[in-house]
């Protein structure tokens, strides 16, 4: 893979084309605005950015902040890891094999495990999903909106399928759910609230039940639906935890838009 390709994968042409000539077009527009405004006033544009503070006294502490804290914090496990460490008996029957030659890693983190196990195989899915997507677009066409949309949804479907099997119907009901919520309240002062409320009820229940697997929810007979039809990462409640962030902040910059932004269609 070259350099241009590596790059490609972090554009955001490859999330979505639409941002590129969304932020193009509204960038342009302002600026003519704003040019023909100061024109037919005669004064200068206001500027309306803030002095820049790197050089600033709050910055410097900042400076020597990081400067101390991040090469503190390597070292603090870096040390910790050495079979000389007074307590590395201690915990030396958990840990697993690393990718450093000679030291072990602490593994026992669901969502850590779950990461570090599958980096081959999200790698893979990097590759495949920035190929399909060029693909696509070559067949379809950067401006066809339905078609890019079409194309996500599907990859994503197929992805967490095979990603948590059967519980993907849990995860689309939960967000199905939120996004409901923010539908039916709206600019309600209640939308802030219920999916907060809402979503924070949920984390707990779903730890609580650990992901309401089919054996301990139904009895030990229907188990063999877990086992067979788990996905690769059968604890999907474990990870669920960022998608709920990504959700709550789906519904708040919803409805600060209906509220306080510019107009919304809805």
């Amino acid at each position: 893979m070259s350099v241009a390709s590596l790059r490609y994968l972090f554009t955001p042409e490859l999330l979505d084309g639409r941002l590129l000539s969304d932020i193009s077009d509204t960038t342009q527009r302002d600026g003519a605005a704003k040019r023909e405004e100061s024109s037919a006033s005669g004064k200068a544009p206001a500027k309306r950015t803030s002095p820049s503070r790197w050089q600033t006294l709050e910055y410097f502490v900042y400076y020597i902040i990081v400067i101390i804290a991040v090469p503190s914090m390597f070292k603090a496990a870096y040390d910790i890891s050495k079979e000389d460490h007074p307590n590395y008996l201690r915990y030396s029957s958990i840990l697993s094999k690393g990718w450093i030659p000679g030291r072990k890693v602490d593994n026992t983190d669901m969502q850590y495990k779950g990461f570090r196990d599958n980096i081959p195989i999200l790698f893979v899915v990097l590759l495949g999903h920035s190929a399909l997507r060029k693909l696509s677009t070559k067949i379809l066409g950067n401006g066809n909106i339905d078609s890019r949309i079409l194309f996500d949804n599907f990859f994503a479907a197929v992805f967490l399928l095979a990603l948590h099997g059967i519980s993907y119907f849990k995860v689309l009901f939960l967000m199905a759910t939120n996004y409901a919520i923010v539908k039916y309240f709206g600019p309600s002062k209640a939308t802030p609230f219920v999916s907060w409320g809402f979503n924070l009820v949920f984390l707990f229940l779903n730890e609580w039940n650990r992901g309401y697997m089919f054996g301990r929810m139904f009895g030990p007979e229907y188990g063999w639906i877990d086992s067979k039809y788990g996905g690769i990462m059968p604890r999907w409640e474990v990870h669920f935890n960022f998608t709920m962030l990504r959700i709550i902040s789906f519904n708040m910059d919803y409805y600060w838009a209906l509220t306080t932004g510019p107009d919304l269609e809805v």
